[in-house]
């Protein structure tokens, strides 16, 4: 008996017509795909550019920190150029205050670290720190400790 009223139910013209607008529905909406595809890669491409415009790339050059006591040179002073460090990470193998500087200028004040502690001072659209044109980029070391690692920076 229940088969029979599905039957008779699918073959009635109102389930019928009813199925027919849906099917036609969904071939609306897929002839819409390409238009919506194309619509939305146009938006992204019109975002990628804004953005491009806003953020421009920037090539990074990149320079080893292997340091111990004393003003250590990481990045050498070029005339009329300006050192913007966006990225910086290093260990210390033991008990020592490291201070960031611009030549002789401190950017920070002598930061405390125990032995293998470290620093890491993930990629920003701005500089963690900005050194004076014609300086160089110096880590002082407090002790005869091995410090060690890696930064990403420009100078132009």
């Amino acid at each position: 008996m229940a088969e029979e009223t599905t039957r008779n139910i699918a073959q009635s013209p109102a389930f019928l017509s009813a199925a027919q607008n849906n099917v036609t529905a969904i071939n609306n909406v897929g002839e819409q795909i390409p238009s919506v595809i194309t619509a939305l890669s146009s938006i992204a491409n019109t975002l990628t550019t804004a953005l491009s415009a806003t953020f421009p790339t920037i090539t990074l050059s990149e320079a080893t920190i292997n340091s111990s006591a004393g003003s250590n040179m990481i990045v050498a002073a070029v005339a009329n150029q300006t050192i913007r460090v966006y990225k910086l990470f290093y260990t210390v193998s033991a008990a020592a205050n490291i201070t960031i500087q611009s030549s002789v200028v401190s950017l920070t004040g002598p930061m405390p670290y125990t032995a293998a502690a470290s620093t890491f001072f993930d990629y920003d659209a701005h500089p963690w720190f900005t050194f004076a044109s014609n300086s160089a980029f110096i880590l002082n070391v407090s002790a005869a400790v091995q410090v060690s690692g890696r930064t990403y920076y420009t100078q132009v």
